[in-house]
Formats: C-alpha cells, structure tokens, sequence
C-alpha cells in the first residue's frame, strides 16, 4: 500500500540535560543505553539495546526524551509499560536492523493492532499513552496519522471484572474447596520442609489479607504488632503499607492496621525474630529489616528498603510456591492455578459472601474508591446450592482432597490397633474409620482425618455413613441461609467419597482374587 505524501515537519531540537530525575526524584544519565530505576520496592529496567537495532536514531532519541517525560510526570512503572507495549509493537511488525522504524504511522499501528489477540489489546491501550504525549512533545518520529487513528478506533476492552462474575477457573477467585486446598497443601509444605518461612508466611498473608506483592515487598520487621490486653493475652495486628495512591512518594508513606489472628501472628513472630538476628550487624535498628529480606544480603545497600525484594519478586515468590504444592481444583481436575491477584480475589468475595457491602470490600482490599468492590456485591458467587452424593463421587477425583495413606483392611491389622478413629456419634457400631499414622493432634477426629496425610483408612469402615452425616448437616446450613458456615466441610466430603471410591475398587479386586 502506498503511503500519502505529507508535508515535511519541524523536528525536536532540544538537547536533553545529561542527568534526568523521575517524578519522585530518581536521577538517571539520559544518554546512557540502560535507565535502571529502583524507587522502593518498585525496579524497572529500559533497556534500549532492545530497540536501538530496530529503529533510526532519530526515532531513538525521540522515544527517550518522551519516556523522560513520563517519569518526570508519571509513575515509574507505567512509563515502563509504554516502553514495554513499543518493544512488544517492533516485535510484532517484524521491525529488524534491515527494516528500522523511521517514522511512527497509522500503518503501523493498524498492522499492531491486527497482531493482538483479545488479551493483548490492553497493550494498545498503554503504547497509545507513549504515542501520543511523544507527537504532542512535536517530534516528526510520529505522523500525525498515528494520532488520527488513534482517535477514530474503539478498542475492545475486556469487561470490569469478568474474573469475579464468570468465575473464572483460571483468573478469579478461589472456590471453598479450592481455597482449603491451598491452604492444606501450603501447611503441609511448610510441615515437611518443601517450603522456607518466608515463602510460607508471604503466602499465607496474601491468602488473609489480599494485599499486592507490592505491598507486601514494603513490609518490615516492626510491621507486626503485640498488644498484651488485660488478661495477660496478646492481641495482634499488622501494619500494610499501602500502594497504588496518588502523590505517595512510597509504599510507606501510608499504613494500614489489620488485625492478624493469633495462630499465624505468634509463629510469624517466631520467624521475624531471626530475621532481625540476621540483620543485627547490619542495621543500627533491625526491627526497620524487610519481613521478607533477598535472599543474598552480600551486596552493600542503602535507603528505607534496603535489601527488600521487589513487588515483581515478592509475586514471582508466591507464583513458584503456589506451583510447587501441587494443590489440586475440583472445577479442573489440574494443578491450581495461584496468582497473588487471585488470591485478593477470593479475599474480596469471601467478604461479600459473609455480606459485607462495597464500602467494607473496598476498605478490605484497600481500594480508593468502590468501583471494582462493586462487582463482589453485585454478582456473589454462590457456592452449590446442594451436594449429594452423586455430585460428590463425580468430583471426588478432581478435587484429590484424600491425602493419607492408601486404605487397608482392619481384619487384617489383629487385635489391638493404635490410635484408631472412630465417632459414636455419627455410627453407633463402634466401627473405626482408620487409624492415625501421626503424633499429638488437636484437630478435630473424624472431619480432620480425611485430609490428613497421616491418616489410614480401612477398607471397611463407615465412610459412607460418615459422608451422609455431613452432607445433612450441609443442606440443613443452607436452609438456615448460612452458605460460608455450609461450605466449611466440602472438601471433607469430597475426601470421603474418594476414599469410598478406593475402597470399593479394592474390594472388588479381593472379590476377583
């Protein structure tokens, strides 16, 4: 297609100050080929030796003094996502050191935006933010075409959220099930050492709390906070840097108390006394160490976060934690998947479940205002209104909420068996369930047994009439108009029935041999 011939245009002649500063006042060498930026727990990286090979100079210097511009006036890491959505762009129009970008036209985007799949058309909308402000700062790198087309399209832009309202398996929040099954597997990780203390607590926190990894990057030592009340217990609460509020230099500029129960306060600060021994020879006053410090703490640092990680490290901790449980959905029958925004999901509709308005929500998940806790409110996902045993027994193997030990036959075992389970009350045939493998347990026998890795059940034992039990007590909950107090014991059914599942295929292989 031949392009139009366009009048020739004034081009920028200003020559840049060596030495830039970012809105929050970061400096930065503007001639230099790499801008590293560390602003708290935010580090962002424009690397322009991706670029330099795929465009003219001119469009070069043209893109540096607009992503200058960005940072002095906007937050470092949106002025990294434009540059992003660039680089992204000349990878997409097949843009290469024998076919250099010289000037920015409607050609280009349309071929860019024709490249994008529904998913990725928010990146139009970021390099949009680039473009314009660049042609505004009157650099011929872009026509004034580029602009037009900008103006005249209608991006599709995915629904406020869709995760929330479609439930979606992959991006929104988490089921009762799916929720205690991330929990289970994230203690028993923890219990065997597959995990460290500082993935497991970050974990758990997002899971309660549902901050973002920024902020939980941004907390420290002193963060966690004991009150010894009247009668000589402690009370516990957290202090949340806040994130994402306009004019906030950093995350700490702001905090917020959220009270944190005592069965994760107390080994938290356990764990946060070590971390202050290990800083106790390199700060002056340990309790200002990060909770959730780098690895490596060879390098010298300096400034208020000092050997923090990133947000962008904090969530990529969670990510391969969450991977590495191997917690299993009953909606997909796969591995789960855990992000730390799914996590503020289920956060955000547990709280509409338990029938907290917009104002609660958005004060919960620390929102500025209740637009998006509007869609928690608006569309409460409901857990299943019913369950039977058909619905358990068909998502039983999906859910693989049986952990323990594969089911053998109590004849087998002689006389005297230890620690065997059994609840009169729900079978008066003193027939036990199984036995426990494990040490003291304070959980409670039977409902704990079936998702307990130490727990052996026998082949005959009066799982069924266990899971009935529980599946009355489920329905009368919901008659009451008590969904969240009905769904306490889902994944306990679903354990049973696989365990009623195994046993009826081991008893039908003793019947064939």
């Amino acid at each position: 297609m031949t392009q139009p011939k366009r009048a020739p245009e004034k081009a920028q002649t200003a020559i840049p100050e060596e030495v830039r500063f970012t809105r929050l006042g970061t400096a930065y060498r503007f001639h230099e080929k790499s801008w590293r930026i560390r602003e708290g727990v935010s580090h962002v990286h424009f690397n322009f030796g991706l670029v330099e090979a795929s465009v003219t100079p001119s469009v070069l210097a043209g893109l540096k003094l607009t992503l200058s511009w960005l940072l002095a006036n906007k937050a470092s890491a949106t002025s990294y996502n434009t540059y992003s959505s660039f680089v992204h762009m000349l990878r997409e129009t097949a843009r290469t050191p024998s076919k250099p970008l010289s000037q920015l036209t409607r050609y280009d985007l349309m071929s860019y935006r024709a490249a994008l799949s529904d998913k990725q058309v928010n990146r139009l909308h970021t390099l949009a933010i680039l473009v314009r402000k660049w042609r505004e700062l009157n650099d011929v790198s872009v026509a004034r075409d580029a602009i037009e087309f900008l103006d005249a399209i209608r991006l599709k832009t995915p629904p406020l959220g869709e995760p929330v309202r479609t439930l979606c398996p992959f991006r929104g929040p988490l089921t009762a099930v799916e929720d205690e099954a991330f929990q289970a597997a994230l203690n028993s990780a923890f219990a065997s050492g597959q995990i460290g203390e500082d993935a497991f607590f970050a974990s758990w926190l997002t899971r309660a709390i549902g901050q973002r990894p920024s902020q939980t990057a941004a907390l420290k030592v002193c963060d966690l906070v004991a009150e010894q009340r009247a009668d000589g217990a402690f009370k516990y609460s957290l202090r949340v840097p806040r994130a994402k509020k306009p004019h906030m230099k950093h995350a700490r500029e702001s905090l917020k108390t959220r009270p944190l129960v005592r069965q994760i306060a107390e080994p938290l600060q356990s764990y946060l006394k070590a971390v202050a021994e290990r800083f106790s020879d390199l700060m002056d006053d340990p309790t200002q160490a990060p909770m959730f410090p780098r690895s490596t703490l060879a390098s010298p640092a300096s400034g208020e976060f000092a050997w923090h990680r990133t947000g962008d490290e904090l969530a990529d901790l969670l990510v391969k934690t969450a991977k590495s449980l191997g917690a299993h959905s009953e909606r997909t029958g796969e591995v789960l998947h855990v992000s730390p925004t799914r996590l503020r999901r289920t956060v955000g509709t547990r709280a509409a479940q338990e029938g907290h308005g917009e104002i609660v929500i958005a004060e919960i998940l620390d929102h500025t205002n209740t637009a998006s806790a509007r869609y928690y409110v608006a569309n409460v996902p409901q857990i299943v209104e019913r369950i039977d045993a058909a619905v358990a027994n068909a998502l039983a193997p999906l859910a693989r909420a049986f952990q323990g030990l594969p089911p053998a036959s109590r004849q087998e075992q002689g006389p005297d068996v230890p620690n065997e389970i059994l609840d009169m009350r729900k079978d008066q045939s003193d027939r036990a369930m199984g036995q426990c493998t494990g040490g003291d347990c304070r959980f409670l026998a039977p409902v704990a047994c079936y998702t307990c890795r130490h727990f052996k059940p026998w082949i005959d034992g009066p799982h069924q009439e266990f899971r009935d039990e529980l599946i009355a007590q489920r329905n009368d909950q919901l008659v009451r108009n008590a969904p969240r107090v009905a769904a306490v014991h889902d994944r306990t059914i679903l354990a049973i029935s696989q365990v009623i599942q195994i046993c009826n295929g081991l008893s039908k292989e003793s019947r064939r041999d």
